[in-house]
């Protein structure tokens, strides 16, 4: 695996999760994963009073959604960023 700047790069996720709307979102820092040379974040929040950023990020090819799961009640969705594609301000 090559060596990134894993923290840049959940920085990076941060302020894209911000951009497309997510509330109470939770960048997964435990987790470093490439494909074909590309680091992958994922990112998990709420499905409730998420849906405009959930909308964004299905319309985005950058993103992908995995398995989500349930907890205390709740339904949380989980994506798969391609976090070097995605357009941010850095």
């Amino acid at each position: 695996m090559k060596e990134y700047d894993w923290e840049r790069l959940y920085k990076k996720a941060e302020k894209f999760m911000e951009t497309v709307g997510g509330h109470n979102f939770c960048v997964q820092t435990d987790t470093q994963m490439e494909v074909r040379g590309e680091p992958f974040v994922y990112v998990i929040f709420a499905k409730r009073d998420n849906y405009l950023a959930i909308m964004q990020l299905e319309a985005n090819e950058h993103c992908w959604k995995t398995t989500g799961f349930r907890r205390d009640g709740k339904i949380y969705c989980r994506y798969k960023l391609r976090i070097n594609s995605l357009k941010t301000e850095e």
